[in-house]
């Protein structure tokens, strides 16, 4: 397995990686759509699919031009085609793949231009195709941990408590981190810390009956749905993430999905549709 995704943290972005993984076969052609700098899906897949032997191609695509320069920087030190990294909009975009995948961006979309950008990123799906979505649960505990950040309290205690966590040097703690500076040696495991060099806050705050209905009304449908970690934001990530700890979180919004942090969602066009 990818050496820098051995580990999980109290986000569940290792168990977002390789549940996007499992529904890629070989030969297939896919899409990350607000990819960033590639760092936690693009980059990633295509060196999974390279260890599985498939030939299959994920490419990146980003409207911001400093993510996709550092994608594409990103793409050279860990030996994947900087080619695969576009700068464009997804709206304006013909080609089709065999996935389309969009982790963690609609909840960025401002609502005068949401229904829009769901019908683009519907219009590059194959006739044969999935769309992958993922999206934070707009009432659940990340986004919840956000608004206790924001709190005179939360900007006083949480700070000071993080400084105390930093400071703790014990091997086990330091082990489990995920994308820790102490265990990153290399270049080539360095580069891959930062997600995004465009940082945007949250516009929406989604249901899962919202995503059902937004990608239903463009000739969508359902086929599958389950949870991220079942706890995330401020005061789980207090803790360190252990293993074993990170686990039985995982295994918590996998049997109470809509608990569940964030949400995952795996749609095709019905007959008629998109």
């Amino acid at each position: 397995m990818y050496k820098l995704m051995q580990y999980e943290n109290w986000w569940g972005h290792r168990k977002r990686l390789l549940w996007i993984a499992e529904h890629i076969q070989d030969n297939m052609e896919c899409i990350d759509v607000g990819c960033g700098t590639g760092a936690y899906l693009t980059i990633p897949l295509n060196l999974i699919m390279e260890e599985k032997g498939y030939v299959s191609k994920i490419y990146g695509m980003d409207l911001v031009p400093e993510s996709i320069k550092k994608a594409k920087e990103n793409a050279r030190i860990t030996k994947i085609p900087s080619e695969y990294f576009l700068c464009g909009d997804i709206t304006k975009h013909k080609k089709k793949y065999d996935i389309v995948i969009c982790s963690e961006v609609l909840e960025h979309i401002n609502s005068e231009f949401l229904e829009q950008f769901a019908n683009g990123l519907c219009t590059c799906v194959s006739d044969n195709g999935i769309l992958i979505i993922t999206v934070p649960n707009g009432q659940g505990s990340f986004e919840k941990g956000k608004k206790m950040r924001k709190s005179i309290i939360g900007r006083t205690i949480f700070p000071r408590i993080e400084k105390l966590f930093w400071l703790i040097d014990f091997s086990v703690f330091r082990q489990h981190m995920y994308f820790d500076e102490v265990n990153l040696k290399t270049p080539e495991e360095r580069v891959l810390m930062e997600m995004t060099v465009s940082m945007t806050e949250h516009l929406q705050f989604f249901s899962k009956n919202d995503i059902i209905a937004l990608f239903k009304k463009i000739g969508m449908e359902l086929i599958e749905f389950t949870g991220s970690s079942r706890f995330s934001g401020a005061c789980i990530c207090l803790l360190p993430p252990f293993q074993w700890l990170t686990k039985i979180n995982n295994y918590l919004g996998k049997i109470r999905p809509q608990k569940a942090s964030a949400y995952y969602f795996v749609f095709r066009k019905s007959e008629g549709g998109a």
